[in-house]
């Protein structure tokens, strides 16, 4: 066979911050999309020039619909804080 070869790829399972409310106690709640059957977990930094990017402490969670609601109750020691969803 001669030719190119063509493969198409496609990215539905990328997730997206739907919302982010700041508690009265200082939590942070994240909501994001997902796909069922695929593995989330949140990351946080305190600075966006920094690589370092670190996994919250029980973030890590398996789709079964589409949105996940995770809360983050120790957002609350540092000044500034960024977040992103990653999947594996």
């Amino acid at each position: 066979m001669n030719g190119p070869i063509t493969e198409t790829a496609s990215f539905d399972f990328l997730p997206v911050i739907t919302g982010i409310t700041i508690g009265n106690d200082g939590s942070v709640t994240i909501g994001y999309s997902t796909t069922s059957g695929n593995t989330y977990h949140v990351e946080t930094t305190t600075d966006l020039t920094s690589a370092a990017w670190t996994a919250v402490p029980g973030s890590t969670t398996n789709a079964a619909g589409d949105i996940i609601i995770f809360v983050d109750p120790n957002a609350m020691g540092d000044p500034q804080r960024f977040y992103r969803v990653g999947s594996p």
